[in-house]
């Protein structure tokens, strides 16, 4: 119930609505599914393909509705993530990639990034889809910056989650921190550690954890990962699993 960014406007997670949350029936979704691909099928059987395809066009809506699948596509790797294991099937020739690089990781350092002007927009007459919001122009100045040069890794990264980053407003936006402070996350959520997170997800699942719950006495337990308050103390003794798509690896 998370979209892919996982921020405060984009959430109907029980964390936020206090589990009143219900999506509609199996036979509700079926059915309007059905309707909508009879009404696309007969758009494309009955509407002449002419190119350019613009704004006035019906094809318009059909080029938006694919680049919309793809938005859904990279939406449901992300919820089967959230998912508990046992609810999934792993395909026959399902094979995960490899857990340790070829050639270790080296430096991720520090690009500088000059100032500068940038332009922004998509003109009307743009030969090919884009969203609403992808069109009219605007340059703004750019203030010089720095940029890591390469993705930062589960290791990098790490040393954020030791360091109790997730409880150190300094790190955060304002946003960001809106978000922390509902959500109490202590590490991110495809990790999987050992003192019964609860997930994100709503209705039946709300309650789930695929962190294993620790046998510590303590019977509070939020949405991050530390049961009653947390102490100020360093998780460097802390060891985790990665959540893949159908274990923890």
């Amino acid at each position: 119930e998370t979209g892919v960014d996982e921020m405060s406007w984009d959430d109907t997670d029980n964390l936020r609505m206090g589990g009143s949350f219900n999506w509609p029936s199996l036979d509700r979704i079926v059915g309007y599914r059905r309707k909508v691909r009879h009404l696309i099928l007969d758009t494309i059987d009955s509407t002449p393909l002419q190119l350019p395809i613009t704004w006035d066009s019906t094809w318009w809506s059909l080029m938006l509705a694919i680049d919309h699948t793809r938005i859904h596509i990279e939406l449901s790797s992300v919820m089967l993530h959230e998912l508990p294991v046992d609810m999934l099937q792993r395909p026959a020739a399902w094979s995960y990639g490899p857990t340790q690089p070829k050639v270790p990781v080296g430096d991720n350092s520090f690009i500088e990034v000059p100032a500068g002007k940038v332009k922004l927009g998509k003109p009307r007459d743009f030969p090919g889809y884009g969203w609403d919001n992808e069109f009219g122009e605007e340059e703004v100045d750019v203030p010089a910056f720095k940029a890591m040069q390469y993705l930062v890794t589960n290791e990098q990264f790490l040393k954020f989650v030791e360091a109790r980053g997730y409880e150190d407003r300094e790190y955060w936006t304002e946003e960001g921190w809106e978000w922390v402070t509902y959500a109490k996350p202590l590490h991110p959520h495809f990790w999987v550690c050992e003192e019964g997170c609860r997930s994100i997800c709503g209705g039946e699942l709300t309650n789930y954890s695929h962190c294993k719950p620790n046998p510590k006495p303590e019977t509070s337990v939020n949405n991050g990962c530390s049961p009653g308050s947390p102490s100020k103390t360093s998780r460097s003794s802390k060891s985790f699993l990665y959540r893949a798509v159908f274990d923890g690896i």
